[in-house]
């Protein structure tokens, strides 16, 4: 019956109407969690859609699910080897495909400046075979397509820098190893297609170019061929895939995942993830301390109630309770605001930042200005939301005005009844 009791009469309190200093303390306090909860609901789903985003373009189109190589030169011809390999990672489950690729590194040059480029020599099908290549790698102006073994694909923001064009003609500077010396090489290469995976950071300055050519511009020594393997799994199984790999290649060839080739860029991506949970963590701590200072004043406006309660035999455990059902109702009022209402700023951020684009733009000189630079972030902000990260949250919001209540509860309980009623 207690129980039941300390949820009526904190109910009450908190809908009671004649209470206006009550009422208003309640409603800041609620207010107070409810905008510290919506900072933290937009930068969790930004943050995980951006990490998400980002992961799928690097792992499709850079890092491949596994990547293996000959731990010797192998002499047969490029055919052969992928024929032996597909034989034996054919047995593997999940095995969907595998490309060749090398890369290297080039001075690019144009009547427009130079720039250091990465060459990545592949397979002109693998962009539009395979599936998450396609998904991401999209070309902007021109077509997917080496017309020849000089045609090439350059990244948006290196044919900007270079002042490039589909059609325009590109000298690349590369060097080659003979006996002791290094000779240099100038290879002309003609823009087939601008291209972009979304993520300028990811692409800026990437060059595809068909192995036939990098394999006369790089010495295999030094830029050795490698094998990207794809699958068809969730990305959590992969180092069960990888396991099987290695035990279908036997010990003449090395597999890495995607996990190692790309361990430091994505510990920083969940770092920074981390990092701003608990800077809006905090946010959210100090939203909590507002419902103590109104719990206070509340217990205090509430003296001459509390006294007459205890008067009449409530104990000292009903009137705490009392006080934290008041708290958790203020708590699920600010939790269930902040939830919703960070929903809906993270559905619509990129209408957002939009809006304020367009309106800076509009006094700004040059009307150039971007809040999120696409040098650094993905053109478009993707949102995730995690269900259990966010459900934490919220319940860790409610506990908090809980908490944050019960030293105020506490106070309410030890007050004593003789002594309220002979001052009042």
């Amino acid at each position: 019956m207690k129980p039941f009791l300390a949820w009526n009469l904190g109910w009450k309190a908190f809908t009671a109407r004649g209470a206006q200093t009550q009422s208003r303390f309640l409603i800041s306090s609620s207010l107070a969690m409810a905008l510290g909860l919506v900072p933290l609901v937009v930068v969790l789903s930004i943050s995980d859609g951006m990490i998400e985003g980002i992961s799928s373009r690097t792992i499709e189109t850079a890092l491949y699910h596994v990547q293996v190589w000959s731990l010797s030169v192998p002499g047969e011809e490029r055919q052969l080897i992928r024929e032996r390999l597909e034989t034996a990672l054919s047995k593997v489950p999940g095995f969907q495909s595998l490309w060749p690729e090398q890369q290297g590194f080039s001075l690019a040059y144009s009547p427009s400046g130079r720039l250091g480029l990465s060459v990545r020599g592949i397979d002109p099908r693998w962009p539009v075979v395979d599936a998450g290549a396609a998904r991401y790698l999209k070309a902007l102006q021109g077509s997917l397509v080496m017309p020849d073994s000089r045609s090439v694909w350059i990244g948006k923001e290196a044919a900007r820098k270079l002042g490039l064009h589909v059609g325009d003609e590109l000298k690349l500077l590369t060097t080659r190893s003979r006996g002791n010396l290094t000779v240099p090489r100038v290879t002309t290469v003609r823009i087939s297609a601008v291209v972009s995976v979304g993520y300028q950071e990811l692409d800026r300055l990437w060059l595809f170019a068909p192995l036939e050519l990098t394999s006369t511009l790089f010495d295999p020594r030094e830029e050795p061929l490698f094998w990207g393997l794809k699958g068809e799994f969730s990305l959590d199984q992969t180092p069960a895939f990888l396991d099987k790999v290695r035990a279908a290649l036997g010990p003449s060839w090395q597999a890495v995942s995607w996990q190692t080739t790309g361990r430091s860029q994505f510990l920083n991506y969940q770092a920074t993830r981390v990092l701003l949970a608990i800077i809006m963590g905090l946010v959210l701590l100090v939203a909590a301390v507002n419902v103590s200072t109104a719990m206070i004043t509340i217990v205090g406006e509430r003296r001459k109630e509390t006294a007459i309660l205890k008067a009449l035999g409530a104990t000292d455990q009903l009137i705490r309770m009392q006080f934290l059902v008041l708290g958790l109702c203020s708590g699920l009022l600010g939790t269930t605001i902040g939830m919703v209402s960070g929903f809906l700023v993270a559905f619509s951020v990129n209408s957002l930042i939009g809006f304020a684009d367009s309106i800076v733009n509009l006094f700004a000189a040059g009307g150039n200005f971007h809040l999120l630079d696409s040098s650094f972030y993905l053109e478009t902000i993707p949102v995730k939301f995690d269900i259990w990260a966010l459900g934490a949250a919220g319940l860790g919001s409610v506990l908090l005005a809980v908490l944050a209540s019960w030293l105020p509860a506490q106070r309410a309980a030890k007050e004593r009844p003789l002594e309220v009623l002979r001052r009042s």
